[in-house]
């Protein structure tokens, strides 16, 4: 579909675009299989979605979309399943896949990963990986995810490199989990059947990796004046603390406060403080309706310069970009 001249952009967003499912036909496929029992856990996962594939198939002029949802599924593989990296075109797309049940094997620059129960692994393309069921294996059960767009890929990458490889584990209960149960089942229902919806799945995919990506680890176990001056941040980060009051809060000197925060968190606690604005920049930008000087504001930033130049240092976006790009 070509888009003409002076026609509005809202009524192509808005179109529905055609879902090319794939059902998994799995009791004729295998029929001397007898499928494991999953964990209680991972099953409300997968609770509602039928096994196959969704492929959403847009116009030929989709490109200025930005980011989108392609496609998604729940697939249950025992034979000859593969995949290579450097074979899937030079679209940038970016996967995940979290393993339910079975495990596989994934080759990423040379460097070699066990995908078993739990393991979350995220991938750009093109580039150099390969992932496979083994022999040894008698099953590999998943969802995933597919994203077409710069930014999906950008923040795939950043994952990446946070993390030190594409695999790592996450609980069931993960948020970025139960978003990816969240699509697959949404879109084989039909609820997910919109150009612009797709759009909106891709936006709130990087707000969560972005959270992960950006966001000091949350850690449980760390030294108990560093949790309550945490708290004590997370309370008042829309307002302008200084760090003299945040040591006040855990009753700890600045200086040996400073040292500590930065032991137990490995970020200073101004670092910190700022990345719980954006975090809550990211969700009023993805919320919309609110202008960036209000978001600057209301998040606790000095002044919207000062937020833009923090925002597109981080995400190497400015916020007003960033929010074209999202919808």
């Amino acid at each position: 579909m070509a888009i003409k001249k002076n026609q509005p952009l809202d009524p192509l967003i808005d179109q529905p675009f055609e879902l090319n499912r794939i059902v998994l036909d799995y009791q004729d496929r295998f029929q001397n299989f007898k499928r494991p029992k999953i964990a209680d856990s991972f099953s409300e996962l997968v609770e509602g979605i039928p096994l196959g594939l969704n492929y959403c198939t847009f116009p030929k002029d989709s490109s200025w979309f930005g980011n989108y949802l392609i496609g998604c599924g729940y697939s249950f593989e025992t034979l000859n399943y593969k995949w290579d990296g450097r074979r899937r075109g030079k679209e940038p797309l970016a996967l995940l896949q979290y393993t339910i049940s079975g495990s596989g094997k994934l080759n990423w620059h040379h460097k070699e990963f066990d995908l078993t129960e739990g393991s979350m692994m995220i991938l750009k393309s093109p580039d150099s990986h390969r992932y496979w069921l083994p022999p040894q294996s008698s099953h590999w059960s998943f969802i995933f995810i597919t994203l077409f767009g710069n930014e999906v890929t950008r923040f795939a990458q950043k994952a990446i490199d946070t993390h030190g490889g594409p695999v790592f584990h996450l609980d069931p209960s993960d948020s970025l989990v139960s978003l990816m149960s969240d699509i697959c089942r949404k879109t084989s229902q039909g609820v997910i059947h919109s150009t612009y919806q797709t759009m909106e799945v891709a936006a709130r995919c990087m707000a969560i990796l972005g959270k992960k990506v950006f966001i000091p680890n949350e850690k449980n176990d760390c030294h108990p004046a560093i949790e309550k001056s945490k708290q004590f941040c997370r309370l008042h980060f829309k307002k302008n603390i200084s760090i003299a009051e945040v040591s006040k809060s855990c009753r700890l000197s600045p200086s040996y406060f400073i040292s500590l925060f930065h032991k137990e968190m490995g970020v200073s606690p101004r670092s910190y403080i700022e990345s719980l604005r954006l975090e809550e920049a990211c969700k009023l930008i993805l919320k919309g309706g609110v202008s960036m000087k209000n978001i600057a504001y209301d998040c606790g930033f000095a002044s919207p310069n000062y937020f833009s130049k923090v925002f597109r240092k981080t995400y190497q976006v400015s916020p007003r970009n960033f929010s074209k790009k999202v919808f």
